[in-house]
């Protein structure tokens, strides 16, 4: 089967990068998107397709060529795709776009298209009532948990095309509800966790002390209203009024100006460190020094950071938001706070220092069996050849 996986650009995510890797044994792939290179080409023997380039000259020289060698070549498609275009009132460059995608995955004969960025489908709704090829969409993350909520021209485009949907891939349960509320079919989802590489983390099951004297907790990722981080300050700021000694290390937040200001007001800049981004080598030493790790966010899909924080062996204490409780059993695997709540913060905060190593460590080893069990590379390519697998005798015909 020819799959291609359109992401918008030739510079994937981790997740594209591995979903790549292992459907690529099974299947004939291609990463699809815009590129500065003008033809297909190999790298760590994944195949990548440019469609289109962002210097306007080149796309137009694209445009003219592709116009030509795909009349020569598929004529009825030809004219089709064109009156479909003439007859759209997007923006004249969208629609040039557009075209290079479909007549280049036409080309490469692609049975489906599975697009990784839902907002995407922005280029591809035209096609969804025809027979050119499937289309397969990832769920996952801050475009379908909260910016159709700010976006309306996004709710409007998910409820018009998620009917027409061939299949959907959600990285979690709830972000599976969440797209049926916008006219997905349920059975036309199926729920495949994040993959990862499990021997590549050492796992440390060993707590060097109960209750430390200073409580080191780390959160990991870039500064926004969705990671939740003034909830997480405001928790400092209360815990230290309770004599709870605490240092708090945010990295990657180290440019936001609210998150210094917010720490001043709260005269909470001793307990406090705001750092820039670093490497991953740079994380996993971080990891290992904390005590816990926290992730305070409003909104999120099923956080990368915290599966890497399970299988270091730091324990996690959550937001209960999004699909967080799909992985974070609370008691269990981690501990789970009231999304948004200061209050149910502090007191999980203060719950987790008076847990006991021998607690602790059940908790972590617990936490790690889980991400094993449940987010392994095995698991992940068994489950997305069979996404893949179950439309082999049926895909649409070009």
């Amino acid at each position: 089967m020819n799959i291609a996986i359109y992401n918008g650009n030739l510079k994937p995510t981790t997740f594209v990068l591995r979903l790549a890797q292992v459907v690529n044994k099974n299947h004939n792939l291609c990463v699809v998107g815009a590129s500065t290179k003008l033809f297909k080409y190999k790298h760590a023997d994944i195949s990548f397709l440019p469609t289109n380039h962002n210097n306007k000259l080149i796309l137009l020289f694209q445009l003219l060529f592709q116009l030509i060698t795909f009349l020569v070549l598929y004529p009825k498609i030809w004219l089709h795709f064109v009156a479909i275009l003439r007859k759209s009132d997007k923006p004249i460059l969208t629609r040039i776009k557009q075209f290079l995608i479909w007549s280049k995955l036409i080309r490469n004969k692609a049975d489906i298209v599975h697009i990784q960025w839902v907002s995407h489908l922005i280029l591809f709704e035209e096609l969804l009532d025809l027979s050119y090829f499937k289309i397969a969409v990832s769920l996952r993350g801050r475009l379908i948990n909260s910016a159709p909520l700010s976006d309306l021209n996004l709710t409007a485009l998910y409820r018009k095309t998620f009917p027409k949907i061939d299949k959907f891939h959600a990285v979690s349960n709830d972000i599976k509800m969440k797209a049926m509320h916008y006219g997905a079919d349920e059975n036309k989802i199926k729920v495949i966790y994040s993959g990862i590489n499990v021997s590549s983390f050492k796992f440390n099951k060993s707590i060097k002390d109960s209750q430390p004297d200073t409580l080191n907790v780390l959160s990991i990722g870039r500064e926004h209203w969705i990671k939740g981080y003034n909830y997480a300050l405001e928790a400092i700021k209360g815990l230290k009024d309770k004599g709870v000694k605490i240092n708090y290390t945010i990295i990657g937040a180290s440019d936001s100006e609210e998150l210094v200001v917010l720490r001043q007001s709260l005269n909470i800049e001793k307990e406090v460190q705001l750092l820039s981004r670093v490497s991953f080598e740079d994380v996993l030493n971080a990891m290992k020094q904390a005590d816990v790790f926290l992730l305070p966010s409003v909104s999120e899909g099923l956080a990368n950071v915290v599966i890497e924080a399970m299988l270091t062996g730091l324990p996690v204490i959550s937001s209960d938001t999004g699909g967080m409780p799909e992985l974070v059993l609370h008691n269990e695997t981690g501990l789970l706070f009231k999304n948004r709540d200061v209050t149910s913060l502090i007191d999980t905060v203060l719950k987790f220092k008076k847990l006991s190593i021998k607690e602790k460590e059940t908790m972590i080893i617990k936490a790690y069996e889980k991400v094993n069990e449940q987010h392994n590379l095995k698991q992940f390519e068994l489950c997305f050849n069979d996404f893949y697998a179950s439309d082999e005798h049926n895909t649409k015909m070009n």
